[in-house]
C-alpha cells in the first residue's frame, strides 16, 4: 500500500491530486476480538503509549488529510501507532 500510494501520488501530482496514507497500528476493534489476552498484552508492551488505538483516534489525521492544511502534503504515510514504531 504504501509503494503504491507514492505511486499514485507521484503520477497524480500534476493535476493537483495528492494521495497520502494513514498507517493505524494496533487498534482495539472488532477485528481483534478474537486475538488472546497473552497476544494483546505482548503488543501493548511495544506501544509507547501504553494502550491500543480507539477509532476515534484516527479523527484528527482524517480530518487533517481532509482538509486545506494538508493540500501541500503528497506522498506521505502517517503512523497512527501510539509510537509503536519507535519501540519496535
Amino acid at each position: 500500500v504504501t509503494q503504491l500510494s507514492k505511486s499514485i501520488a507521484s503520477d497524480c501530482a500534476d493535476h493537483s491530486i495528492c494521495c497520502n496514507v494513514i498507517a493505524p497500528g494496533y487498534m482495539d476493534t472488532e477485528m481483534c476480538a478474537n486475538m488472546s489476552q497473552e497476544r494483546k498484552d505482548e503488543c501493548t508492551k511495544r506501544i509507547a503509549a501504553g494502550r491500543w488505538g480507539r477509532p476515534e483516534d484516527l479523527k484528527g489525521p482524517i480530518l487533517f488529510l481532509a482538509s486545506s492544511a494538508s493540500d501541500y502534503l503528497n506522498g506521505a504515510v502517517i503512523p497512527v501507532d501510539g509510537g509503536f514504531l519507535v519501540k519496535s
